[in-house]
């Protein structure tokens, strides 16, 4: 079941999020609603439009919002020792697109992208990388590892 941001994790995501705009005509919608919406993959009407959110997506994703997050999450799990290096994974998943840059999984008959993990031995995210379907899995570890930092 989702959950949505805790104020924990609100403190730390909001110092990355962009200015919001002078308020001119409509009011604006409450960036941690955007953000909630984000990371349900939905649209609950109580938090706007799916335009609006899709809108601020891409405005976050322009300015490397999610990238500054991640990393700083990843480096207060160092400091707070919760990150367990003993042992990590990786795997991949397809995840179906229907425009921009996708490939056909031909094994698994998925057009879209996939997406490679490496995560600790608790499950928690060091990197990611997403390349089109039809790269195979075995491929994508190399880029995944040094995502992380290792050559």
């Amino acid at each position: 079941a989702f959950r949505e941001i805790d104020d924990d994790l609100w403190e730390i995501v909001q110092n990355y999020l962009p200015p919001t705009k002078p308020h001119i005509g409509r009011p604006r919608c409450d960036p941690r609603g955007l953000i909630n919406c984000i990371l349900l993959a939905d649209v609950p009407a109580k938090y706007g439009t799916k335009s609006t959110v899709h809108r601020y997506h891409l405005e976050l994703c322009e300015k490397g919002v999610y990238q500054a997050i991640f990393l700083d999450l990843l480096r207060s799990g160092y400091e707070i020792r919760k990150i367990d290096l003993s042992h990590c994974s990786t795997d991949t998943k397809d995840i179906p697109a229907k425009k921009g840059i996708t490939g056909y999984d031909g094994y698994k008959k998925v057009k879209g992208n996939k997406l490679s993990a490496l995560v600790d031995r608790n499950g928690l995210p060091l990197a990611c990388t997403v390349a089109p379907a039809n790269v195979h899995d075995s491929r994508l570890y190399k880029p995944t590892l040094e995502a992380f930092g290792i050559p």
